[in-house]
């Protein structure tokens, strides 16, 4: 049956010529714990599977290494999950880049929702196109947030294509708790039992009879 690294005894590696050596069994003893310690540590070699428990210096590190630093969205990112929403669709996002696809992808990420305008849906030059976003988060905006938004659409967009209209539009979340109660009742009045009609019944015995007599004379014949 198959171990794992962290089952394995060092002094089983050892050949059986000297495995019994004092010597030898004392010095995998010493050993044993630092082969355990740096099984420990493999598994922080492994960044890419881990990402989701990456802290934010090891992100930024990452962010770097995919050109997605700074102004192509680090800096828009609202907090790790957004950070690491980027870092996972990298390879999606360069592929991309250069199109709409990629610019509306982006602000996805981003925890952002935009709408693009190509420039033959509102009649504007041929080549450029509008961007309104409809929501970017709690973040709130102000001029150095507005610059790197534009700054954004220019670094996915192609280069042939221009933006001449950057509209973005406020909104809140909040809580909203609501409740509801009914409260019903019946009210019944129970009176004492009583007779409203009374019934008589009896057996009725119904009988008839007739009687007849007659009576006959008879006279000597004469």
């Amino acid at each position: 049956m198959s171990r794992s690294l962290r089952e394995v005894d060092l002094l089983e590696l050892v050949p059986v010529s000297i495995r019994h050596d004092p010597a030898v069994q004392a010095a995998t003893r010493a050993l044993q714990q630092e082969y355990l310690a740096v099984q420990d540590e493999l598994a922080r070699v492994l960044i890419r599977p881990r990402l989701d428990e990456l802290d934010e210096p090891l992100l930024s590190l990452l962010a770097w290494e995919e050109h997605l630093d700074g102004h192509e969205g680090w800096l828009l990112a609202a907090g790790e999950q957004e950070q690491r929403a980027l870092i996972k669709q990298a390879a999606e996002i360069h592929r991309t880049k250069g199109t709409l696809f990629a610019v509306r992808r982006v602000f996805e990420l981003l925890g952002m929702r935009a709408f693009i305008e190509r420039w033959y849906e509102h009649g504007g030059a041929p080549g450029t196109f509008r961007v309104e976003v409809l929501e970017i988060g709690n973040q709130g905006l102000d001029q150095g947030m507005y610059e790197l938004l534009d700054r954004l659409v220019d670094e996915y967009k192609a280069a042939r294509s221009h933006m001449t209209g950057l509209k973005i539009f406020l909104t809140g979340k909040a809580q909203l708790c609501l409740a509801g109660a009914m409260l019903g009742g019946e009210a019944i009045t129970v009176y004492p039992w009583s007779t409203r009609e009374v019934q008589a019944s009896g057996l009725l015995r119904l009988g008839a009879g007739y009687q007849c007599v007659e009576t006959v004379t008879i006279y000597p014949l004469s």
